[in-house]
Formats: C-alpha cells, structure tokens, sequence
C-alpha cells in the first residue's frame, strides 16, 4: 500500500502529470464557456466596434507625429550641413 501511495505522489510530482492535469482543466474550462455564449458574442462585438474607433481616431495622430519627426531631422541634417 505504501508503495502505490509513493507512486501516486511521484506521479503527482511529475511536471509531465501536471502540465496535463492544467491543459486538461483549461480545455474544460473552455468548452463549458464556448457553450454558453449569452451576450458574450454582443459584448465582443461592441468591444471590436469600439476598438476600430480608436484606431481610425489614431491614424491621424501617427502620421502626424510621424511626419513631424521626419521633417525635424531633415532640417537638422541640411542645417547642419550648411553651417
């Protein structure tokens, strides 16, 4: 008895063991909230909504900021290469 009781706590141990015991608990976990999608796909399509709106409302704000820096370090070029 004592002996399949150290097996068990050896296998417990096992880094093996219990990266399947975690992937095992994930996949059940997963499953179950896949099935029950209640406002979940509405939440999740508001967020993308609200996510493309930020992004559209920073595209100008980049080439600017993008523009601006390059324009800088041309003048610092030719400035310096005329002095």
């Amino acid at each position: 008895m004592k002996t399949a009781l150290r097996k068990l706590g050896h296998a417990a141990r096992n880094r093996y063991t219990q990266a399947g015991a975690g992937m095992t608990a994930l996949l059940v976990a997963g499953t179950a909230n896949a099935s029950d999608p209640t406002g979940a796909e509405a939440a999740i399509a508001a967020m993308e909504t609200e996510a493309q709106a930020t992004i559209d409302a920073a595209w100008p704000f980049l080439v600017t900021v993008l523009g601006a820096t390059i324009g800088m370090k041309l003048i610092k070029k030719f400035a310096n290469r005329a002095s």
